[in-house]
């Protein structure tokens, strides 16, 4: 005799897997600590961008490209940049946790999409740092 499986109307798909990451429950850790570790690179590459057009490194004015990130930088400076970046870091990532509750695929798909196009300002600003840089 074969156990019969009862329908209930529901998917059979798992949870995602979740995982402790510094004592909360992270669903999709790997995805999170991907986009957390290319916004760092961002914030770096910002940094070293603006401190190169203050300093006079750069043949043409650098500045922080979004206004909203650009006012807090204005305000507070580069601490304000910090804070400012790294809100709406925690932003996403508390999105994507909540959507992952109900729709882990979606979550998924949102911190990837955040990665991607995070890893995209890096590319860029690295050409902008190579491009006008002095180097002498």
């Amino acid at each position: 005799m074969v156990p019969h499986e009862r329908k209930t109307g529901r998917s059979n798909t798992k949870p995602p897997q979740t995982r402790w990451l510094a004592g909360l429950h992270v669903v999709h850790q790997q995805e999170t600590i991907r986009y957390v570790f290319v916004s760092a690179l961002d914030l770096f590459m910002t940094f070293l961008l603006l401190y190169a057009s203050e300093s006079g490194w750069t043949q043409r004015i650098i500045f922080e490209s979004n206004p909203v990130a650009d006012y807090f930088y204005g305000a507070w400076g580069i601490r304000g940049l910090i804070y400012f970046k790294f809100a709406v870091v925690a932003l996403v990532v508390i999105i994507a946790q909540i959507i992952a509750a109900h729709r882990p695929k979606t979550a998924r798909g949102l911190l990837n999409a955040a990665t991607v196009v995070v890893f995209a300002v890096i590319v860029y600003s690295t050409i902008l740092f190579v491009r006008n840089v002095s180097w002498v």
